[in-house]
């Protein structure tokens, strides 16, 4: 832990990281004294941050000695800074190191200043996880390429080299500036959803809003992505049923996940890809029941955390005439996506022609949303292979006494199905809309397997024996087990007295 609690960083890194982090700056281009810190550990400390793009500039002459800022004490630095000589970081790391050397992540400079060949990079660097191993006055890089286990950096492999470089021309030695700013989160709703994957309409289609896309702040506007990618990627898993297993049926790999470096070895810069985040509706990091941050951890190529994969982009529609330039707000999503279930079977079957599945009654399909480094919580979708909605609610009313065939429309893609039993209640409103039941009834349908709405109608009984406004609920169930809605239909009617 860091020792001084007035230090920049202090108390923000060990009680918020994790959270989304909006701002945070540590600042000491304009401080007089060159050899002050940003910050001091007394002995080996780390601080960790996910989710975050990084801003950092500083020169790597060395210093004589060090201050520390946070307490206005001066104190001899016993801490060899640098850490090496050139040879040795040339030997060591392949890196070329000079002193005097500008290094400047997201800060606008493509190239160094001073032209000593200083690490830079014009735009911030997105990570996915960053671990900071402070010891005394120095961030001590070699933990980073030795001891990658207890060092995480996760993000994509050109930053990961960009990081490397700048650590090791560093050498040590803490930067001037550094800032970590929100990297934005995706959020998705939570409408839940039934759906008919043999049917010809819009109930064999997943519709969903995305969000998420805005800054925290409304003034940075140095980094042009707010996602990347752009539009997210959707993956879409298949649960049986009584069943915990999953089966990804997307196509596709995501070019954009974050990797992370797996090996002890300083020059070897082979990494492993790494899964999402996974966030909360907040678009913070979700915890476990112990408060552990839940990040993405390394792929595997048994099944103990597989490669995701995702929805190939030609069968996702995105709003609508593809991804729009409109930016979400917070709580006012902007994006709309929609994929067809029969869509996703054909080109999953495709490419696992060995293996080819089906969808069947009571399954779920689980949808999140991938960008940033971050994936949201599952949306879920049943499979049923019936369907009922209403007819039209009659806009003349009722007389007392008159008969009432209400009309709805049903799918049902089970051959052999047959009949259709629907059961329901009438109920009769009062002027608040409270309801008071006042008949129940059911009815058997004889039905076919059809991809398409079918018109039918029932008889209800009772219905006109008073004047009033009324309700009907029903929903309905077939012979082959399929079950549907999930929330009852609703059909409203009104009746008069007749006339004298």
């Amino acid at each position: 832990d860091i020792i001084h609690q007035k230090s920049p960083f202090g108390d923000f890194f060990r009680s918020s990281f994790g959270l989304r982090s909006t701002n945070v700056s540590l600042d000491l281009r304009d401080h007089n004294d060159p050899d002050s810190i940003l910050v001091f550990a007394p002995n080996q400390a780390r601080i960790n941050a996910y989710d975050t793009r990084i801003q950092a500039k500083g020169d790597n002459t060395t210093p004589n000695n060090a201050r520390d800022t946070s307490t206005g004490v001066s104190s001899s630095r016993t801490t060899k800074i640098p850490l090496f000589d050139a040879n040795k970081i040339k030997e060591s790391f392949g890196i070329s190191y000079q002193q005097g050397q500008t290094i400047s992540l997201g800060m606008g400079d493509s190239s160094d200043p001073n032209g000593q060949g200083g690490t830079c990079t014009s735009t911030p660097i997105r990570v996915q996880t960053l671990t900071l191993p402070f010891n005394r006055y120095a961030i001590d890089f070699v933990q980073y390429l030795t001891s990658p286990g207890s060092n995480v950096i996760q993000g994509r492999k050109d930053d990961l080299n960009l990081l490397k470089a700048a650590m090791v021309q560093m050498n040590g030695r803490e930067f001037r500036y550094v800032r970590l700013s929100d990297l934005p989160g995706p959020t998705e709703d939570d409408v839940y959803k039934v759906g008919v994957p043999g049917a010809n309409l819009s109930q064999r289609n997943i519709t969903r809003k995305v969000g998420g896309d805005y800054w925290a702040n409304d003034g940075d506007k140095i980094d042009k992505n707010l996602f990347i990618p752009t539009p997210p990627l959707l993956r879409v898993q298949l649960k049986h049923n009584n069943s915990d297993s999953l089966v990804d049926l997307g196509t596709m790999t995501n070019s954009y996940a974050a990797q992370e470096k797996t090996n002890i070895d300083p020059i070897n810069a082979a990494v492993t890809e790494v899964t999402p985040n996974p966030i909360d509706n907040n678009r913070n990091v979700r915890t476990d029941n112990k408060g552990n941050y839940m990040t993405g951890k390394k792929i595997t190529t048994d099944s103990t955390n597989p490669r995701p994969y995702y929805l190939d982009s030609s069968i996702v529609t995105w709003d609508t005439d593809g991804w729009s330039n409109t930016s979400s707000s917070e709580n006012d999503p902007q994006h709309s996506f929609s994929y067809n279930l029969q869509e996703i079977l054909d080109k999953y079957n495709g490419n696992h022609k060995d293996n080819k599945i089906s969808f069947q009654p009571g399954y779920q399909v689980l949808t999140s949303v991938v960008t940033n480094y971050q994936e949201t919580p599952v949306q879920n979708t049943r499979l049923t292979n019936l369907y009922l909605q209403k007819g039209d609610e009659s806009k003349t009313p009722f007389l007392i006494g008159d008969k009432i065939k209400m009309p709805f429309q049903y799918i049902d893609t089970n051959a052999n199905a047959s009949p259709l039993h629907i059961k329901g209640t009438i109920y009769k409103l009062d002027d608040k809309g409270k309801k008071t039941q006042v008949n129940t009834f059911e009815h058997d349908i004889s039905i076919n397997k059809t991809s398409n709405w079918t018109d039918s109608h029932l008889d209800l009984d009772g219905a006109t024996s008073a004047a009033g406004n009324y309700v009907v609920e029903f929903n309905g169930t077939d012979n082959a087990g399929n079950a549907g809605p999930d929330a009852p239909v609703s059909w409203k009617y009104t009746v008069f007295f007749a006339k004298v």
